[in-house]
């Protein structure tokens, strides 16, 4: 995880902005210590621990807006076994529901790709924004690196996964 706490140019509004990779082992899979967990479980309970000290205990972020994005590696939503449980349970919303559905582009499309040509399309996610529930999200949009329906993945793509953008007001922390 990385985080950065910048500045509106305009009305000189501080904001945090917070990238995580959570962990992208399968459920049941081990890891080189030999360990064999629920991974889900233990992206749920590393996102609600970031979200935690950053929103409650870390005196300089407590107060400012806080953005959560990033690859959770999981689509699931299930209880307590989520990147996006966590986020929810302590007052957060994924900017993708939040936008209005006339306002969401890309969405056809997996956000992870696999380096496979043509990308697939999925309603999975994995890559999130995460917005404080009230924030209003203006747009959301899944940027596809390549239309092409054939050729080289190495040609056509800079990445495994496809750029989740939004458009987002923060509002000015009430103290």
């Amino acid at each position: 995880m990385t985080w950065n706490t910048l500045r509106d140019l305009r009305s000189g509004m501080r904001f945090v902005v917070v990238d995580m990779h959570l962990e992208y082992r399968k459920n049941g899979a081990t890891d080189p210590n030999g360990w064999t967990k629920n991974w889900d479980e233990v992206r749920y309970l590393d996102a609600r621990r970031t979200a935690e000290y950053l929103t409650r205990d870390n005196a300089y972020t407590r107060r400012l807006p806080i953005v959560f994005a990033g690859d959770m590696n999981s689509a699931s939503k299930e209880d307590g076994h989520s990147a996006y449980d966590a986020f929810s349970d302590v007052g957060y919303a994924d900017s993708f529901e939040v936008a209005p559905a006339n306002r969401r582009t890309g969405a056809e499309y997996a956000s992870f790709n696999g380096g496979k040509i043509p990308l697939p399309r999925s309603e999975d996610k994995i890559d999130h924004i995460f917005v404080r529930n009230g924030t209003r999200v203006l747009q959301w949009t899944l940027v596809p690196q390549t239309t092409a329906q054939a050729g080289e993945p190495r040609d056509l793509l800079r990445s495994d996964h496809n750029m989740v953008h939004a458009t987002v007001r923060i509002q000015e922390p009430t103290r």
